[in-house]
């Protein structure tokens, strides 16, 4: 799966990123949901498959009317997505069709957020809420959110996930949609033998700290295993080496470059042109070994983000050569 800048259209990268399920039951047709008037409403059109969509399809839904003042507040649409949990997210994006104006959206029943809508998509996400039964997601305007009573805008890709932050958005057509981990993985015998060299560059993006995600894990056997990898907290990259572990400190809290290297005699890991650690081929373990990005070797621990870069050398880069990427 690729990543695009829902605005530009720019491809970001492979994504890498864990499972996830949206249970919100209609991510697109808006005309499924329930039309809501909390006594401000005066008109409401609703029309799915009007404008194009971050996707670049024609599945935005838009949303059209008038309200009755400026005081009373009407919640135009709601949609239940039904999950249970302590750390609900909910995401979603807009787009104004006549000015810049902003919408409250709400989550079990109370107001959670205000949309600042303009002329470009834009994704908004909630995290944190705790949820303790099939609750609704609703779109709350009135007339001091906008320059008129009239509003006019699109709407595409609600979601409802049971996690910490937004994953890549997964349509649903009337019911809840999972969708698996992505997995990168070289097996033993597809790595460079001791005769050969090779050097492998990626940049990556991440989305956040979850779970100790995996940069590179290579080894089969738990003992024997050694990664780099997102700690939960704090800023730095960590890496562990069988039993010993340390941390590195990353240019940028989201955004780095790591590079393995694969020179007929070792296999060395950098991360922003540091050294991590460096191995020889016949540590690699077993026959089960393998070469793992963007997880540990039993398909966990996955890293969320996206691999803006990825290149291939046919040779072991020098250290100089590295500092120069």
């Amino acid at each position: 799966r690729t990543e695009y800048d829902a605005t530009t259209g720019e491809n970001l990268g492979a994504l890498i990123e864990g499972g996830s399920t949206n249970t919100m039951t209609y991510s697109e047709e808006i005309s499924a949901w329930y039309p809501y008037n909390g006594g401000g409403l005066q008109t409401l059109n609703i029309t799915d498959n009007y404008g194009l969509a971050p996707d670049n399809t024609m599945s935005a839904s838009r949303l059209s009317g008038s309200l009755v003042d400026a005081t009373s507040n009407s919640r135009i649409v709601i949609m239940q997505g039904p999950v249970t949990g302590s750390n609900i997210t909910l995401s979603f994006w807009v787009k104004s069709l006549n000015g810049n104006y902003d919408a409250q959206f709400h989550f079990k029943g109370q107001a959670q957020g205000t949309v600042s809508m303009t002329s470009e998509w834009k994704r908004v996400s909630i995290s944190g809420v705790t949820v303790n039964a099939t609750e609704n997601f609703g779109i709350d305007l009135k007339g001091s959110f906008v320059s008129s009573l009239d509003f006019d805008f699109l709407i595409w890709g609600a979601q409802v996930e049971n996690k910490q932050f937004a994953s890549s958005y997964i349509r649903t057509e009337g019911a809840a949609v999972s969708r698996s981990s992505d997995v990168l993985s070289l097996p033993v015998t597809s790595i460079p033998a001791p005769s050969l060299e090779q050097t492998i560059v990626a940049n990556f993006d991440i989305y956040g700290r979850f779970s100790n995600g995996r940069v590179y894990e290579i080894g089969g056997v738990a003992s024997g295993r050694r990664h780099i990898y997102v700690p939960t907290s704090g800023t730095d990259l960590g890496y562990r080496y069988q039993n010993a572990s340390t941390t590195m400190t990353l240019l940028d809290d989201k955004v780095f470059k790591t590079v393995s290297s694969f020179d007929g005699t070792s296999v060395k890991f950098y991360s922003n042109k540091e050294l991590a650690f460096s191995i020889s081929p016949t540590e690699l373990g077993n026959s089960s070994t393998v070469f793992k990005i963007g997880s540990n070797a039993l398909n966990t621990e996955q890293l969320n983000g996206h691999i803006s870069k990825l290149s291939t050398y046919a040779q072991a880069l020098t250290q100089q050569e590295i500092t120069l990427l």
